[in-house]
């Protein structure tokens, strides 16, 4: 499951994904981040993992295609979480992205917030 948060603005897309992700949610995410995109170049990304529980497997190759056509397209990545193996999905994705990738604990949701939109 996924909810685009308030916090989202040009520029910035804030995402919260809890439980496990399907294709039906990549079909509502994927085209919220290319409009993003198409009008800014490059954005920034929160994305809060609450209760999260990965993906499956028709919505990891979703991601999987989206992250590599837009491995460029990324100037921040705020991952937040609350497993270690959140924190690991972290470091893992590193490589494949040109943008700064930082992870927090789900109790700096904040300044996670506040790292990805603004850059401090």
């Amino acid at each position: 499951m996924h909810e685009i948060l308030p916090e989202t603005k040009e520029g910035f897309v804030a995402l919260r994904l809890s439980e496990k992700l399907d294709g039906d949610d990549f079909d509502l995410i994927i085209p919220i981040l290319e409009e993003q995109i198409a009008a800014n170049g490059k954005i920034a990304l929160f994305w809060e993992m609450s209760s999260f529980h990965g993906w499956t497997t028709e919505a990891l190759l979703s991601d999987a295609g989206f992250d590599i056509e837009h491995h460029n397209d990324f100037t921040r990545i705020a991952m937040v979480g609350e497993k270690k193996w959140h924190a690991w999905m972290t470091k893992l994705m590193k490589p494949f992205t040109t943008a700064e990738v930082q992870y927090f604990e789900i109790q700096e949701r904040i300044a996670a917030l506040k790292w990805a939109e603004d850059g401090e």
